[in-house]
């Protein structure tokens, strides 16, 4: 997907025009566009080739590189999306809801394309 400029949505441009940009937010408005747009694609092609909603706890370290006990670390701290108490049968099971992780991953890059922008603006 490339990044192409466009016009920045009107609360992006208002932003960075409050903060004495000359670029609008358009650079950073392109940049967390395409990062939507990858989560819609992500959610899109789980419901399409039926892969599960709900994630366990490997395949959520898996997405994130980190180990079991830090996906279990992080929720206890607030850090990610909390888990659900899935009851099946006797039993029940901890998952996570894939699309509050997909949302978690996209909050981490703009926020990261965020503090970019911010540190480019200071050595501009």
């Amino acid at each position: 997907m490339a990044a192409t400029a466009t016009t920045a949505p009107p609360a992006l441009a208002a932003e960075a025009t409050a903060e004495g940009r000359t670029d609008g937010g358009a650079v950073v408005a392109v940049a967390v566009e395409d990062l939507r747009q990858i989560v819609r694609e992500e959610i899109e092609r789980a419901v399409a080739h039926e892969r599960p909603l709900l994630l366990t706890v490997e395949e959520v370290g898996q997405m994130l590189g980190i180990s079991r006990r830090q996906v279990h670390r992080q929720a206890a701290a607030g850090e990610l999306p909390a888990p659900v108490r899935h009851v099946a049968g006797s039993g029940s099971c901890t998952r996570w809801v894939r699309s509050q992780i997909v949302a978690y991953v996209d909050g981490l890059a703009a926020a990261a394309e965020r503090e970019r922008s911010a540190l480019a603006g200071k050595w501009a």
